[in-house]
């Protein structure tokens, strides 16, 4: 069975380097926000399928961390904005 997400009232972001935690964000919409926005490897498909999904799109900008991996930004309209 196959389920769908639902917009989400928040997103919690987590960065990982390696097995450690090196970063964490909560996106509440309706706090102020008009657009959410992430960053992804651009290799990572269930990343991509997961953002894409809860309506995430590409923003149009890449970068590199500084370990040299390639990242997309994606973006979208937070909810009740």
């Amino acid at each position: 069975m196959r389920v769908k997400l639902a917009a989400p009232d928040a997103l919690v972001l987590v960065a990982w380097a390696g097995m450690r935690v090196v970063g964490m964000l909560l996106a509440e919409p309706g706090r102020g926000y008009a657009r959410l926005q992430l960053w992804t490897g651009v290799d990572n498909d269930r990343a991509l399928r997961l953002y894409r999904r809860v309506g995430f799109v590409p923003g149009g900008r890449t970068s590199r961390t500084d370990g040299g991996w390639a990242i997309v930004q994606f973006v979208r309209p937070a909810s009740g904005s």
